[in-house]
């Protein structure tokens, strides 16, 4: 009966053990390992089992092991599906509108209460109003945005960790606002405009592979949610959170939130209908709100 036992029990804890790796793992760019780890049967069949408050235990070991800094995207154990399309046109980026739409576009930053640095990109949609990730000013009491050589404080005045959005007030922004095109489809050409990795501002020619209902957890791993949002084929990198995807017209398809664990040519915007409730209501919102813990 001992023997029995403890080869059962020895069993246990190797599929705990397997699955706290895994559950890290399949959220990193790990090459082959990440992909291997999300198609796993029997890693799936044991996250099934686990109490919620497992996975939220497990958050700080798998910001150990990612550093991207993009929240997941999917179910741990969920098998990525990214379509086929052509390549992107890289003469959406001459196009006069997406020209003129990156001049809406800035660069947030901020420092969390867990004492990290935080950086990402936003745009102005509405008058002194800019959309941006919530895990980009996630725990942030003082964020700020940049435009040219100026930084300018800002308040949070919206903040859905649901949906990963955030509407930030910011008093003399003086920029046009952009406007959301709801009509983005599989194959339309883009653009994926930010300050990926802390640096200079950056434009990416992008396509649209599909429109996807993404089942994920919210940024702070807390519950399910499901976002309507567009899986893209150009180059997502951390620093493009909260940064336009932007249709050949110069209007915003979506905000950037995702970049694929397993493709490097594929990341994720959540589309513009789903954000238009926060988006209403950061354009009159004027009272700063919790930006809550780090994510």
């Amino acid at each position: 009966l001992d023997s029995l036992a403890g080869s059962a029990l020895g069993v246990v804890a190797v599929l705990i053990t397997g699955w706290a790796l895994g559950y890290a793992i399949s959220g990193t760019q790990i090459p082959v390992v990440s992909s291997s780890v999300r198609s796993s049967v029997i890693l799936g069949e044991v996250d099934a089992v686990m109490p919620g408050a497992a996975d939220q235990a497990l958050n700080s070991f798998n910001r150990v092991l990612d550093t991207n800094l993009f929240p997941r995207y999917l179910e741990p154990f969920q098998n990525e599906d990214i379509a086929a399309v052509q390549p992107p046109d890289e003469r959406t980026l001459q196009r006069p509108a997406v020209q003129k739409a990156s001049r809406s576009v800035v660069k947030v930053l901020g420092t969390a209460v867990c004492d990290r640095g935080i950086e990402g990109s936003g745009f102005v949609y509405a008058p002194e109003r800019v959309m941006t990730n919530a895990h980009v000013v996630a725990g942030v009491r003082r964020p700020f945005v940049v435009v040219g050589n100026q930084r300018m404080r800002a308040e949070v005045v919206v903040y859905d960790p649901r949906l990963d959005i955030a509407v930030l007030a910011v008093d003399g922004l003086g920029l046009e606002p952009l406007d959301f095109d709801n009509t983005g489809k599989a194959g339309d050409p883009a653009a994926v405009l930010g300050y990926p990795e802390n640096g200079p501002f950056d434009a990416r020619a992008a396509r649209i592979r599909q429109v996807q209902q993404l089942r994920s957890p919210d940024i702070y791993n807390r519950g399910q949610v499901v976002r309507k949002a567009f899986s893209i084929r150009s180059l997502v990198r951390s620093g493009n959170s909260g940064g336009p995807l932007i249709s050949d017209q110069g209007d915003v398809y979506g905000v950037i939130f995702a970049a694929s664990v397993s493709d490097q040519s594929t990341g994720y915007a959540v589309a513009a209908s789903q954000v238009a409730a926060d988006a209403q209501k950061g354009r009159t919102a004027v009272t700063p709100v919790s930006s809550g813990g780090c994510a």
